[in-house]
């Protein structure tokens, strides 16, 4: 193990005084890269509290007994925390259990996983979610709800693999344009073409543009992305079984893999002092090891804003799901960005009450229509499609993975099927539905949008 770094005197982000590192939160704190952070962040003077956030607390509590056992630090050191980065519910859920703010986040969650490709509560695909979208739902939560104390630091881990790395021939990942919809097409795995060599890459250059965004936006917080490099001794490539470790041996023998110690170095630096200004993304100048630079100097897309607010859009529509995991993707915005949805009762809109916002001077016609339906049943079968122009739906089909052949299945389905009342919404032109997907992209249990295109539908 590494040595400890020492705290540095508290410096100032955005005209905001920093508070000294008391209580801190690292994800993915049962194994690798998390569990050797919180070793060497236990060891640090002044730091009250090092929280073990894991997918389920007997993973936590078992961390915790070997954290005492490896570093001789007090049990009350620790605390833990039930936290699953690829579930929405479960980081809201985690911010209402904490006790006390937190000054520091380690976002180190994330890796391959088992089931990277399967599709979570967020529409996002798994391993998008664990890496990017819960880490976004957890940080804007804890912000939210007061419990990431003002001028608290926030590290997102990535990796040198969102800008390529030739040493490996590893190509840089297509998040060329930087458009919301190509983002989220590649968060929702619509956009990706070959998986193994795009996907990882993806996640984690989309969570760097998106700390890019959250420090203009927040200067009252330091946040920084950092890539802990290649390391050994974490579980990344456990799900490739004994060619994992073949792998492994073969990085390291190639310097392109240091051990886990060095690794949770780079997270705890930056957190513990003014190492690099807010928002930077942090890796290695070359190849997967050595010293550090800003990669904004390798891609200079990591510095762009119109990027960074594409990322930040594009997460946000695979942030917002209601409490029982029903998916709804944006915003009022009328309330812009001072309304949080997350786990809102009044996030899923009522057709009225868009109506009645959106009628004066606007070229959109809203239809009420009940056709079709039983409006004494209280609620209908999970139907996620939106049927209509097939050119103009292609966006939303994509981000709910609906083909045109469900989508007229499921509206066969529908005329037999009990429902709410629901209501129709007419556009007259592609402007008009493109602001509509992205500002009312609505609860399907809410409504089913048709769009309408010179009289033809």
């Amino acid at each position: 193990m590494s040595n400890p770094v020492t705290i540095a005197p508290s410096p100032s982000y955005g005209g905001v005084e920093t508070p000294p590192l008391k209580y801190v939160l690292v994800t993915g704190a049962n194994a690798g890269l998390g569990f050797e952070t919180c070793a060497q962040l236990a060891k640090i003077p002044g730091i009250a509290k090092v929280i073990l956030g894991c997918r389920t607390k007997a993973k936590a509590e078992d961390a915790l007994q070997k954290l005492v056992q490896q570093t001789g630090v007090p049990a009350t050191v620790f605390d833990v925390l039930a936290v699953d980065t690829s579930s929405n519910k479960s980081c809201r859920d985690a911010v209402a259990e904490l006790a006390w703010p937190i000054q520091g986040l380690v976002c180190n969650a994330g890796g391959i996983g088992t089931t990277p490709q399967a599709e979570t509560d967020s529409g996002a695909l798994c391993l998008f979610a664990q890496n990017i979208v819960g880490h976004a739902v957890l940080i804007e939560t804890l912000m939210d709800q007061g419990k990431l104390a003002p001028g608290g630091r926030v590290i997102l881990s990535v990796s040198e693999q969102a800008r390529g790395i030739p040493e490996l021939g590893m190509k840089p990942p297509p998040i060329l344009p930087t458009t919301a919809d190509h983002l989220a097409g590649l968060i929702n795995g619509t956009e990706i073409k070959d998986w193994n060599n795009e996907a990882y890459g993806s996640a984690k250059a989309i969570g760097a543009l998106y700390i890019g965004c959250l420090a203009r936006k927040y200067s009252g917080y330091y946040f920084l992305s950092v890539s802990p490099g290649g390391t050994s001794g974490t579980s990344i490539f456990s799900f490739l079984g004994p060619c994992g470790s073949c792998l492994m041996c073969c990085l390291k023998a190639t310097g392109q893999m240091h051990d886990v110690g060095t690794g949770a170095q780079r997270y705890i630096a930056p957190l513990c002092s003014k190492t690099y200004p807010s928002g930077q993304f942090i890796a290695s100048a070359k190849g997967q090891t050595g010293a550090v630079a800003n990669q904004a100097t390798l891609w200079d897309v990591f510095s762009t804003e119109d990027a960074q607010d594409s990322a930040y859009e594009a997460l946000h529509r695979h942030h917002h799901t209601s409490a029982s995991g029903q998916r709804f993707d944006q915003a009022d915005p009328s309330k812009s960005h001072t309304f949080d949805p997350i786990g809102s009762d009044d996030a899923a809109f009522k057709v009225q009450e868009i109506r009645a916002e959106r009628t004066a001077g606007t070229k959109l016609q809203w239809l009420i229509s009940w056709e079709g339906f039983d409006e004494s049943a209280n609620s209908w079968e999970s139907i996620e499609n939106l049927v209509g122009c097939e050119q103009l739906l292609s966006a939303f089909r994509k981000t709910r993975h609906v083909t045109a052949t469900e989508d007229s299945e499921k509206a066969k389905k529908m005329k037999t099927t009990k429902a709410k009342k629901t209501s129709l919404i007419a556009c007259h032109n592609v402007c008009d539905m493109l602001y509509l997907q992205k500002c009312f992209l609505l609860s399907a249990q809410d409504m089913m949008i048709c769009v309408a295109v010179d009289g033809k539908h």
